[in-house]
């Protein structure tokens, strides 16, 4: 549409599924399809009840197909009008950034965003690859992004990890962590010193808050 832009959602999984006569029963408040998997997983039964109501509101619709020992999928289906606001342009061109990602699948997303943004992005998933990388790092990169996966060890690993890249980078270093990994009044005196500066982002990561870090 010229004054308007079709969007479909689509989620899927390989999951139990549910059988026909029982998908109703989902967007009913209070109300589980099948009360075995309740029981073990917990649920109040108001999850796509809210969803609905949200995309209802929306000018939306959503569509459930389910089938026992397949999986189950949901459709949402939204209609966006066009913004009369231009995209704010951002511009990386050439900023090259050392990302250090242990789950691949957020080093990718992280990784297409800079690239997109003009920027020059250089991925390792592991730790013992960060050495070769720090050697002249000062030369090599303009920023050096950590991701802390959420099944490290908190605090300890963290000020470990940040020291080992410190003593051979002294430009922009960006942590991201989660919110309760790493408090400010929990890290050592030695920080403000042998650590700093550092900008810690916690997630979810947004484009916004990686953009401001980089900034």
């Amino acid at each position: 549409h010229d004054d308007a832009v079709d969007v479909d959602l689509t989620i899927r999984d390989t999951g139990v599924g549910i059988d026909s006569n029982k998908l109703q029963a989902l967007f009913q408040p209070f109300s589980q399809a099948d009360t075995s998997i309740t029981r073990r997983f917990g649920g109040s039964g108001l999850g796509l009840v809210i969803t609905k109501r949200l995309v209802e509101l929306m000018g939306g619709n959503i569509k459930l197909h389910s089938e026992p020992g397949q999986g189950t999928e949901v459709k949402v289906s939204l209609r966006f009008a066009h913004s009369s606001q231009p995209s704010p342009s951002i511009d990386l061109e050439g900023h090259r950034v050392l990302l250090f990602e242990p789950n691949p699948l957020v080093a990718n997303a992280i990784s297409n965003c800079l690239t997109k943004w003009q920027g020059v992005p250089t991925v390792i998933n592991q730790f013992g690859q960060l050495g070769e990388h720090l050697k002249q790092a000062d030369r090599h990169y303009d920023s050096i992004l950590l991701g802390v996966s959420a099944n490290s060890p908190n605090l300890p690993y963290q000020v470990h990890l940040l020291k080992c890249v410190r003593r051979r980078f002294r430009g922009k270093l960006i942590l991201v962590s989660r919110q309760n990994d790493m408090a400010e009044s929990e890290l050592p005196d030695s920080q403000t010193t042998e650590l700093q500066p550092i900008n810690t982002v916690y997630r979810p990561l947004t484009h916004r808050k990686l953009l401001k870090a980089l900034q």
